[in-house]
């Protein structure tokens, strides 16, 4: 039996007015200001029914404005030290709005909409140190600390039919270091083989706790991180450029920590959170320039395909594991590899 509900379908828009302004301003040989200001008047508007037909009519006007503050100290022209702040904000997609439940065929779920979601407004401040010993390297080193109002979570609608629902929390923060660097093998000899190596890495170390209102904490998950936040994320790289040859090779390592995919509930009894674990991905990319106009490139995605899973600690005991805990998903993403061509005739 085939039927539509009335809450199956949405009209909805979306228009943004911007403006935006700043101001560079040298406060001596050594200090420099930036300072910054956005407006944005937006209107989010979505007009549906629930499943009885009665009207859902969400209207998200508001005048938003973000300012920023960027304030750097020069010790030189290779180093120096920045003091960074930046207003931001996280609407709600179309989708995440939305009263109808669809099914999800990639991860073999129903997800529905939530119509009563604001705005979440973000706090973003950073502290940094710059090190470039030349153009091409960087050594960086910062701490940053992120506060959210109304930040939006993905959480259960129910526990023993887990549909995927959208909700704001009260409030979170995120706070945590990064380190980065790029260097060349061998600056000194840019022609040898070393010399047209370099190394990137990237890693960032994110502490996260969500707080939820009183009403919401007793039914909801409480005193964990912020739904869909790592505790750590390593991005690394080697990269050879020999544009003599016009031939480029890549290899790029990426790594997430354990996160949480969806928020559990303590409806009757506990129905603990899914994690999604580490996965560890390397791709490999190429480029070869064979004539002025033709440039052949290729390369593999995902070459340890390595599973990706989501659990659920169902005895608690606060230990993921793959063969005592519940696993909720696990596919083989699969690897990729490609080879073409690029023909541009007007160079």
């Amino acid at each position: 039996d085939e039927q539509t509900n009335p809450n199956d379908s949405y009209n909805a828009s979306n228009n943004l007015l911007a403006v935006y302004a700043s101001v560079n301003y040298a406060l001596g040989k050594k200090l420099n200001a930036i300072a910054g200001v956005r407006a944005e008047q937006n209107s989010q508007k979505l007009n549906s029914a629930d499943l009885v037909g009665k009207p859902i009519n969400y209207d998200n006007t508001r005048l938003d404005i973000l300012p920023s503050f960027n304030l750097t100290y020069n010790f030189s022209e290779k180093s120096l030290l920045r003091l960074a702040y930046g207003k931001t904000l996280n609407r709600p997609e179309f989708r995440e709005l939305a009263p109808f439940s669809f099914y999800d065929f990639v991860n073999n779920r129903t997800v529905s909409g939530n119509p009563t979601l604001k705005n979440a407004d973000i706090q973003n401040f950073d502290f940094r140190y710059e090190f470039y010993p030349t153009p091409s390297e960087l050594i960086s080193v910062a701490a940053f600390y992120k506060d959210f109002t109304n930040p939006i979570e993905v959480v259960f609608a129910s526990g023993a039919n887990p549909i995927l629902n959208f909700s704001n929390a009260k409030s979170a923060f995120s706070t945590g270091i990064e380190a980065e660097f790029r260097k060349n093998l061998n600056a000194a000899a840019p022609n040898t083989i070393l010399g047209r190596t370099s190394l990137v890495f990237n890693g960032t170390y994110i502490f996260s706790r969500v707080k939820l209102d009183d009403a919401v904490a007793k039914d909801q998950s409480d005193n964990r991180p912020l739904q869909g936040q790592s505790p750590y994320i390593i991005n690394a790289g080697l990269n050879y450029n020999d544009t003599q040859k016009g031939l480029q090779v890549n290899f790029n390592y990426n790594v997430i920590g354990k996160r949480i995919f969806a928020v559990g509930n303590n409806f009757g009894s506990p129905y603990p959170d899914w994690f999604e674990m580490p996965r560890n991905v390397i791709d490999f990319s190429f480029s070869k320039q064979l004539t002025k106009a033709i440039m052949l490139k290729g390369g593999v995605t995902d070459i340890l395909n390595q599973g990706n899973t989501i659990l659920q600690d169902g005895n608690q005991d606060q230990v993921f594991d793959r063969n005592q805990d519940q696993i909720i998903q696990n596919y083989a993403p699969g690897r990729v590899a490609s080879l073409g061509l690029i023909i541009s005739p007007f160079n």
